[in-house]
């Protein structure tokens, strides 16, 4: 009953590892649910975690004046420009977990040949990262690698099947029941139909009543 994802990715892993009985080695879901305090989470019980940031789901370049294109001095705790100003740490939002850094000084940007461009602000450029930045850009390395692309393509294939069938083949556009039992009741109703009729496609009916049948 969240309006979102990206608080959803641990409770489900978590869930998932209690049916099965047993934890997973890789957990793969898509940029809904890229928050990256969960994706640590899953991650600190020896999971490896292949989500891409909403930025990668995009698939689109960046502009030459991006975030990512500010790069980090660790040993300064500042991040350099394209054109080689540093901006330093200002202030830290905790509640919305990031940090905001900037120029020292607005005339760096006002005499800068890309002003207009790389910003428009008369303080001069700043950037917002995570507070825990590091993480959210191992999390998009590890999405990059090969095996994990092969693994993402499968979770597009799989677990996208089950909601593209309900929702355009069955023609299942909205709930029918009211209140969160209800919803409840119904979308079990679809997804137990939904599986059968998916075991019953891949074993058949005969191999289904085999296994279902009780034992003397």
């Amino acid at each position: 009953d969240e309006s979102n994802d990206v608080h959803q990715f641990r409770v489900q892993i978590e869930q998932a590892n209690s049916v099965l009985g047993r934890s997973c080695k890789v957990a793969c879901a898509d940029s809904g649910y890229s928050y990256t305090e969960g994706l640590k989470a899953v991650e600190e019980q020896g999971i490896k975690v292949i989500v891409p940031s909403q930025m990668q789901a995009l698939h689109e370049p960046t502009g030459p004046f991006h975030n990512d294109k500010f790069i980090y001095d660790k040993d300064r705790d500042c991040y350099i420009c394209p054109e080689g100003a540093p901006l330093f740490y200002r202030k830290t939002d905790y509640g919305a977990g990031q940090r905001v850094y900037q120029v020292k000084k607005s005339s760096i940007c006002h005499s800068c040949k890309h002003y207009g461009q790389c910003t428009k602000s008369k303080e001069g450029r700043a950037i917002v990262k995570l507070i825990d930045d590091e993480s959210k850009r191992r999390f998009e390395a590890v999405y990059r690698q090969p095996e994990s692309q092969a693994i993402y393509r499968r979770r597009q294939q799989r677990a996208e099947l089950p909601f593209g069938h309900i929702k355009w083949n069955l023609g299942v556009r909205s709930f029918l029941m009211r209140g969160i039992k209800g919803v409840q009741a119904e979308i079990g109703l679809l997804t137990t139909s939904f599986n059968l009729v998916r075991v019953i496609n891949l074993v058949g009916v005969a191999v289904l009543i085999r296994k279902w049948a009780p034992t003397q």
